[in-house]
């Protein structure tokens, strides 16, 4: 009774040291990748413009650099941001080089983290130096088959009470089940799709990241970066869209890329949560169900 209907307490919560933190047992590197997304920023007109495959590329070569190697060949039409900057990492701080490594990511990143992972494997096998202790991957509501993803997004909306049944029937009727493809043509259509996919702001967290004492905590260089973005406009994606001035959405699927890392010995956990409808965990049940892959046990609770 009081949570539902209990006065409102504004008391501020209290943080406490937690004695077994993760952060015991393992490191962890957060890149804001592509280039001019999050904090991150350039000093040459030629970073500007990036890619799936060479925002992937450049998150491998920084992982080598960062693990200790000063050469690394770029793989043409490739990944050289992330990489690069991963390896400059390694370079620099040689004792994390025996650590087994994870790359990890969520949302829109779940079209590069296996490419990436792909990539280190592929790296380690051609004989690159330093060799590179990865162990697997980690990714959270990932998108990966963008059109698999985005159509999922009608049966989530209905699921979870978000839209009618009116709305739910109409849609997947008058739609004939495309909706990322939908015909431009067919107005109920496109009417219904724009009612089910609404847009969502956080505010809240656009003020906290432009605050200049959190920018200060968080050692972002001061006139680096004019304002942070929740969203990068000349970068966000919209099913469909090719490129921007500022990128290329030139992987369509990296399902290809989990089958491949199915066959080595790679750890994977793909985690969804109920509440993104941006990439619903059942677009996402439905690509693992598409590997085919053989359940040891399927007895167990998340």
């Amino acid at each position: 009774m009081q949570f539902r209907y209990g006065n409102y307490i504004n008391n501020v919560p209290a943080l406490q040291l937690d004695p077994n933190s993760w952060t015991k047992v393992a490191n962890v590197i957060y890149l804001d990748a592509p280039t001019l997304t999050g904090y991150s920023y350039t000093k040459t007109s030629k970073a500007i413009r990036s890619s799936d495959t060479l925002s992937a590329s450049q998150t491998v070569e920084f992982i080598r650099k960062v693990s200790g190697s000063s050469i690394y060949t770029y793989r043409v039409s490739s990944f050289i941001d992330i990489y690069v900057q991963l390896m400059q990492f390694v370079r620099d701080h040689p004792k994390f080089l025996n650590n087994p490594m994870y790359v990890t990511g969520i949302s829109y990143s779940g079209i590069v983290i296996p490419i990436i992972t792909e990539e280190l494997y592929k790296g380690n096998d051609e004989g690159l130096e330093p060799t590179i202790n990865i162990k697997g991957y980690i990714a959270g509501n990932p998108l990966t088959d963008k059109t698999g993803d985005i159509d999922s997004r009608l049966e989530y909306a209905y699921r979870m009470a978000l839209i009618s049944k009116e709305l739910f029937e109409s849609t997947r009727n008058g739609c004939n089940g495309e909706y990322a493809e939908a015909d431009s043509n067919n107005l109920l259509c496109m009417s219904n799709i724009h009612e089910v996919n609404k847009d969502e702001y956080y505010e809240y967290a656009t003020r906290w990241a432009n605050d200049k004492n959190v920018m200060k905590a968080l050692n972002v260089h001061e006139g680096t970066v004019d304002k942070w973005l929740l969203c990068n406009l000349d970068m966000e994606y919209n099913y469909g869209l090719l490129s921007t001035s500022s990128y290329e959405f030139n992987v369509q699927s990296s399902v290809i890329f989990h089958q491949k890392l199915s066959n080595r010995n790679c750890r994977a956990l793909i985690f969804s949560g109920d509440h993104d409808m941006m990439v619903p965990h059942i677009g996402t049940r439905n690509w693992i169900s598409s590997l085919n892959l053989t359940i040891v046990d399927s007895n167990w609770d998340a």
